[in-house]
C-alpha cells in the first residue's frame, strides 16, 4: 500500500513539473546578436534592431523571425530556460548565396544556479557560392582594336584592353611596317642638284586607362616610351637621319571609343604625341566584347 502511495506521489510531482515547463513557469534571461548590421528581429509582435535583450521572460519556446534586404530572411524557434541567460548569435546569408541558413542552436547548458549564467550557440557562418565568380566574369569586358597615326607619316598598331563594369586598363603598339615618302625636297652635293626623298619611322609603346564615360563612350588614356625620326633617302643604299626632326622620350595619348552595342564593333579617334614634339590624329577600329 505504501508502495502504491508513494508510486501515486512521484508521478504527480513529475506531472507538475512537466506541466510547469510546458506552461513557462520560471524566468529566464534572452540575449540575441545578429550579423550584419541593420537586421530587423521580430519576437512577441514587437520588432527590435540588430539586438534583443530581456532581463526576464518566461521559459520556454518562442518564435523569431530575422530580416534585412539583401539577405535570406531566418524563421526560427528559440528556447529560453529557466535561471540562465540564454545566448544566440544569428548570421544572415546574402541573397546568392545557393545554400540555405541554417538556425543556430544553443551546444551547451549547464543546471540553473544563477540568473546570470551563459548557454553558449553555435555561429552560423555564410558560405560563399560559387554564383560570386560567375558574376564577376559577367561584368567583364574586352578590346581588341586595331589602330594607325596620321602625322608626320602613317603608323600602324594594335591595342588590348579589359574592362571590370567601368574601369579596366590597356597595353597599345605602334610602328612604321613600311618606310613612307611624304615629300621631297632638293639639295646639291658639291654644286649638283639632288632630289631627295623624306621619310617618317615611328616606334612607341604605351598602358593606359580605360574609363566608361557616358553610355557608349569610353575615354582613354595612356603614356609609354617613342621616337619619331626622318630620314633623307636618294637610293635604297643611302639614308641620313634628319638630327633636327629626331624626336625621342616620353609618348602620351588621349582620346575617345565609341562602343556600338549589341553590335560588338568599337571605333576610335585619339590625339598621339612623342616628347611634344611629333603629332599625329590616332585612328582605330575593333571588336569589344
Amino acid at each position: 500500500m505504501k508502495t502504491n502511495l508513494m508510486l501515486l506521489a512521484c508521478l504527480l510531482f513529475m506531472s507538475l513539473t512537466m506541466n510547469a515547463v510546458e506552461t513557462g513557469d520560471g524566468k529566464g534571461s534572452l540575449n540575441i546578436e545578429t550579423f550584419p548590421e541593420g537586421v530587423t528581429i521580430t519576437l512577441l509582435g514587437q520588432e527590435y534592431k540588430n539586438t534583443v535583450e530581456i532581463e526576464s521572460m518566461d521559459a520556454g519556446s518562442y518564435k523569431c523571425m530575422f530580416r534585412k534586404e539583401g539577405y535570406q530572411p531566418v524563421d526560427t524557434v528559440l528556447v529560453v530556460k529557466a535561471g540562465v541567460t540564454n545566448y544566440y548569435n544569428i548570421v544572415l546569408s546574402p541573397e546568392v548565396a545557393k545554400e540555405e541558413v541554417v538556425a543556430a542552436k544553443p551546444v551547451k547548458s549547464k543546471s540553473a544556479k544563477t540568473p546570470t549564467q551563459k548557454v553558449r550557440s553555435e555561429k552560423v557562418v555564410p558560405v560563399k557560392s560559387a554564383s560570386s565568380t560567375s558574376s564577376f566574369a559577367s561584368n567583364m569586358s574586352y578590346l581588341i582594336m586595331l589602330h594607325g597615326t596620321i602625322g608626320k607619316g602613317l603608323s600602324e598598331g594594335g591595342m588590348l584592353g579589359a574592362m571590370y563594369k567601368e574601369n579596366g586598363g590597356y597595353v597599345k603598339g605602334l610602328m612604321t611596317l613600311g618606310t613612307v615618302s611624304n615629300s621631297k625636297i632638293h639639295a646639291g652635293v658639291h654644286g649638283n642638284p639632288s632630289s631627295l626623298d623624306k621619310e617618317y619611322r615611328t616606334k612607341e609603346i604605351l598602358v593606359g586607362y580605360l574609363r566608361q564615360i557616358s553610355g557608349p563612350v569610353i575615354g582613354y588614356v595612356g603614356v609609354g616610351y617613342g621616337h619619331h625620326r626622318t630620314f633623307l633617302k636618294q637610293n635604297k643604299n643611302y639614308y641620313l637621319q634628319d638630327i633636327d626632326a629626331y624626336e625621342k622620350g616620353v609618348a602620351f595619348e588621349v582620346g575617345a571609343i565609341w562602343d556600338f552595342k549589341p553590335v560588338p564593333v568599337a571605333v576610335s579617334i585619339g590625339y598621339n604625341t612623342v616628347n611634344f614634339g611629333a603629332h599625329a590624329v590616332d585612328v582605330g577600329v575593333g571588336v569589344k566584347f
